[in-house]
């Protein structure tokens, strides 16, 4: 047994050493993996992390535009990200502040066809839709803050941590979807999500998405 742990770790050392260069280093974003290499390609990786591990992204220079938005409705939002039907999760945002925070609605129908097996004697929302709820915000203040030329762009989740969903959200009710910056570089921004209802946490998680530039 003891030799067959030896040469498995002897061939884990050899894979490791054969690893390019340009896979990236391997964190805790995850980005490193074989999966982001095929789809994005050893060039944008490399990209991606030839900048230092705590450099922060440059918001570009806003001149004369506000630094805050009160609120933007569904059309707005439908430019700046490129979900629809029945995956577009958020009606509304507000207290938009560019670059660190913002507020989505998402307003919960019976109609929404997730309800019709989730579950037809009580509906529930999904909550790894309530995720994507708030990576929809987040995404959209991204686009928001970085200005016009992100618009429509791809949006990948990097990674979900520390997920906790508090109660069921079920439909009539209301969700404010309360994003906040943690840090961003490059192209990869990480952000807090807290989901409540009637004022009440009903989920909360941290995660991570690059947005395809």
């Amino acid at each position: 047994m003891w030799q067959c742990c030896g040469a498995w770790r002897k061939r884990r050392r050899a894979r490791e050493e054969e690893r390019p260069e340009t896979a990236g280093p391997r964190n805790s974003t995850g980005i490193g993996g074989c999966l982001y290499e095929k789809v994005l390609g050893p060039a944008v990786l490399s990209k991606i992390w030839s900048d230092d591990v705590n450099k922060e992204v440059e918001v570009p220079a806003v001149g004369d535009s506000p630094t805050s938005i009160e609120s933007i409705d569904v059309m707005r939002i439908m430019e700046a990200i490129p979900h629809r039907y029945p995956f577009l999760l958020i009606d509304r945002m507000v207290d938009i502040i560019l670059g660190s925070s913002a507020v989505g609605i998402k307003n919960v129908t019976a109609s929404e066809p997730h309800f019709q097996g989730h579950f037809p004697s009580r509906p529930v929302m999904p909550g790894v839709l309530i995720i994507e709820a708030m990576a929809q915000t987040a995404a959209t203040l991204v686009v928001l803050t970085l200005g016009a030329a992100f618009e429509g762009k791809l949006v990948y989740f990097m990674t979900i941590d520390g997920a906790k969903f508090r109660r069921p959200v079920e439909p009539g009710d209301q969700l404010r979807i309360h994003v906040e910056k943690e840090r961003s570089r490059a192209n990869v921004w990480k952000f807090r999500g807290v989901a409540r209802v009637d004022g009440v946490s009903v989920a909360e998680a941290t995660f991570s998405a690059m947005i395809m530039g």
